[in-house]
């Protein structure tokens, strides 16, 4: 059963409904919220959600900026370049570090004492506690100073899986036929392709002229009809998002 306050509002409308489910389906809080708004304005509810949505949504913001910045291989914490391993990344100008948990292996966390705890991962939580998580439960909770070492095993076809991505991003792959842009026969290759497909321009590279002629035809272009033709240093059609100083444009 839920409990509906409902409050003046100077705004657009004139009342406003306040649903107890709204708030989540702790009773206990249920209980204390309506304790508070038999004895407080119900505005004053309102007004503690409200906040709290807000909260949600700068923390969403700045989650979609540290992912950004992840992705662009810079640091979410102070925006310097990072080093990218195959499970880590790590800024050396703040110290800001990732670490990537096996999905397919485990942990083994070795402590001072010589025991030594098995586990599918590792949490490093606040007050320098490191919880021990197995089957999604939390089977131990440790002092870090306890802690010697954490080793991760990895499964083998994890590794093989993640390592055959790290070289994909680092090495490219063709736009088009996603082979490795390495040890390429043809001259000039991989070729550069910019274009825009809407607002904004894109890179793209490709590892043969049979390729990009293949590309071109497939993906026709939406800002201006001979895209594929124009210098991009002389175009002011997309919105640019990639140096072009020395770029020209293979002509087929």
């Amino acid at each position: 059963m839920s409990t509906i306050w409902r409050t003046k509002n100077r705004g657009a409308r004139d009342s406003q409904e306040i649903d107890s489910r709204d708030l989540g389906q702790d009773i206990t809080l249920q209980e204390e919220i309506s304790e508070l708004s038999a004895s407080e304005k119900p505005s004053r509810v309102v007004r503690a959600k409200s906040e709290a949505e807000e909260a949600i949504r700068d923390a969403t913001l700045a989650d979609i900026r540290g992912m950004t910045l992840m992705e662009r291989g810079r640091c979410p914490r102070c925006g310097g370049r990072t080093e990218s391993l195959l499970f880590s990344a790590a800024c050396s100008s703040c110290g800001w570090f990732r670490r990537f948990a096996p999905e397919g292996g485990h942990c083994a966390v070795f402590l001072d004492t010589g025991e030594t705890i098995e586990c599918d991962r590792v949490l490093e939580v606040e007050n320098d506690q490191v919880l021990c998580v197995k089957d999604n439960v939390v089977r131990s909770q440790l002092a870090r100073q306890c802690v010697r070492r954490i080793d991760y095993e990895w499964a083998e076809e994890e590794l093989a899986t993640a390592t055959e991505r790290y070289v994909k991003e680092h090495a490219g792959i063709c736009a088009w036929c996603e082979t490795l842009l390495k040890d390429l026969e043809e001259e000039g290759a991989p070729f550069e392709e910019f274009v825009a497909f809407g607002a904004f321009q894109e890179r793209y590279l490709l590892c043969s002229t049979k390729c990009l002629k293949a590309f071109r035809k497939q993906y026709p272009t939406r800002i201006h009809r001979n895209c594929y033709e124009t210098d991009c240093k002389d175009c002011k059609m997309c919105i640019r998002r990639y140096d072009v100083e020395g770029f020209r444009r293979v002509r087929i």
